[in-house]
């Protein structure tokens, strides 16, 4: 592992391209000066929390759903340790999306993809979301356990959101890996309450996926 200088460069997908592409964000734990955790933390649980997006190049729009189809268009939420996110993201090639980190799924750790059955169409510049519930705090986690998110005024967890930008699921080079920019702290927010994750750091506002 080592540092990194995010670039806001992209995979040009295609209609014709014919391998699956990922685009995504992720959160990042970091201690209470608001730097990222020192690899010989073990007691904070996972460093990094990202949603990917797979799908193929398509040039109809109004055909990709956004529950899903597996193998085609999905997503997932996935948590990592200090060795699978590395450093800012240092470990995100498009070959190792889908196999870093433990995937939550409903009957483990209870995800949840929304919108719900029912909404059928996905829309260009929409905003696709995914959502987990939190485990019970605990004094400490093991290096690998999945960690809750604490928001509170005086003491908040603080995190720092990353841009994933796209890329093919065969792709071995690093790139397009960008933080959050804040004023005054590099990216970092201090989370003040139980929403403040996926609202604040996780969404990073509005997705636009060029499909």
């Amino acid at each position: 592992m080592s540092a990194v200088t995010a670039t806001v460069s992209a995979e040009a997908i295609t209609a014709t391209t014919t391998s699956h592409a990922v685009i995504g964000t992720c959160v990042e734990t970091l201690d209470e000066d608001g730097v990222p955790l020192h690899q010989w933390d073990t007691k904070t649980g996972n460093v990094a929390m990202c949603h990917w997006m797979y799908y193929l190049g398509q040039t109809n729009t109004s055909g990709i759903t956004k529950n899903g189809t597996t193998g085609t268009d999905w997503s997932e939420t996935r948590y990592l340790n200090r060795q699978e996110w590395g450093y800012g993201g240092s470990e995100m090639t498009g070959v190792a999306i889908d196999s870093l980190g433990t995937a939550l799924t409903l009957t483990g750790e209870g995800f949840v993809r929304t919108p719900t059955i029912g909404v059928t169409l996905y829309t260009a510049a929409s905003v696709y979301t995914n959502q987990w519930y939190q485990p019970k705090y605990q004094a400490s986690y093991s290096n690998d356990a999945l960690r809750r998110y604490a928001g509170a005024t005086l003491d908040g967890d603080s995190v720092r959101g990353y841009c994933i930008s796209a890329r093919l699921r065969t792709s071995t080079t690093f790139f397009g890996v960008t933080a959050a920019d804040k004023t005054g702290n590099i990216g970092a927010v201090t989370l003040s309450g139980a929403a403040s994750l996926a609202a604040s750091v996780i969404a990073l506002g509005t997705l636009s996926l060029a499909f």
